[in-house]
């Protein structure tokens, strides 16, 4: 799983979504930033700086579903 990113900067990061990997392991919460098409980090991304936040609240995040959906957000 990745973690920081040594640029600290994202376009877009997502607050404290239920995490789904897509490799069986438990959902966790967590923040993820999004630089461009990929996924740049995952963990606790408060003191991260991005063009646009999302505060997932609890929805789930699924990740590497498909190569045609690498994420969605999911009421659960």
């Amino acid at each position: 799983m990745m973690r920081h990113d040594i640029s600290q900067s994202a376009d877009t990061i997502i607050y404290q979504a239920k995490v789904f990997d897509g490799l069986g392991n438990a959902p966790q919460y967590m923040d993820v930033a999004i630089k461009g098409e990929h996924i740049v980090a995952l963990g606790e991304l408060s003191q991260w700086q991005a063009t646009h936040t999302i505060m997932a609240n609890g929805l789930c995040l699924a990740l590497g579903l498909s190569m045609y959906t690498p994420m969605m957000i999911l009421s659960c």
